[in-house]
């Protein structure tokens, strides 16, 4: 297996990468063709994936290195969702998962009793579907040039968007207050930036109607409605 780049202007053709045993997938082109990403297998039984971004101009390719996850080492990357180079053709945006034990089976006497308690934010049925949404994928987002890597979402704030400049991101959990009496319910929103990993609240109790939120496309500004107005 191989994957390479070529020119119908002149029939060129380039090899980007070479592999006889395991095959490319996920393949992305940046917005301006001014590079590509990729993954590729490692072996037949993991399903683990490796990253790959190539530098059209410079003719260099990046690899992800998963010692910069520190001490993470039991995410792997998630080969079901596209690859997404930025605009500014700086990082890449992929979803990463929770490595499983192949080899562990559904035990029914592991589950958990039911427990009821009145005071609980949410029914038991309510809690418990939430707490399977943990095991989704998660974005990451990772910086070839300076080998610099960041996790964007978590399972205390799953939910996200990303703005039209891709470098801020509004991260947020839209079952934080629990059951309400509203056709939206309320959540507390944080803007993260993807560059440095700082993070910050900027609005309580807000609504999360996806209506009501929004990024402009032409900045950083954002665009949301407060106390009906």
């Amino acid at each position: 297996h191989e994957v390479g780049i070529v020119s119908f202007e002149n029939y060129s053709r380039l090899t980007i990468s070479k592999n006889n045993a395991f095959k490319f997938f996920n393949l992305a082109w940046q917005k301006e063709s001014k590079s590509v990403a990729f993954l590729n297998d490692t072996d037949t039984t993991s399903n683990s994936a490796v990253l790959n971004y190539y530098q059209i101009k410079d003719k260099k390719l990046f690899t992800f290195d998963n010692k910069i996850r520190n001490n993470t080492a039991s995410l792997m990357l998630y080969p079901h969702f596209s690859l997404l180079i930025s605009d500014n053709d700086e990082k890449i945006f992929f979803m990463e998962t929770e490595k499983r034990d192949s080899n562990l089976k559904y035990n029914p006497e592991n589950q958990k009793a039911e427990i009821w308690n009145g005071n609980d934010k949410w029914l038991y049925t309510d809690r418990h579907r939430i707490q399977v949404t943990d095991d989704n994928p998660k974005l990451a987002v990772w910086f070839p040039k300076g080998n610099f890597y960041s996790k964007i979402n978590s399972n205390e704030l799953p939910d996200f968007i990303l703005n039209d400049k891709q470098d801020n991101v509004i991260i947020y959990n839209k079952n934080a207050y629990g059951l309400q009496s509203k056709y939206f319910d309320e959540t507390d929103y944080f803007l993260k930036n993807t560059k440095d990993n700082s993070q910050s609240l900027f609005l309580e109790k807000q609504s999360c109607d996806p209506q009501q939120i929004a990024f402009d496309p032409n900045s950083n500004k954002i665009l949301y409605y407060k106390e009906k107005n």
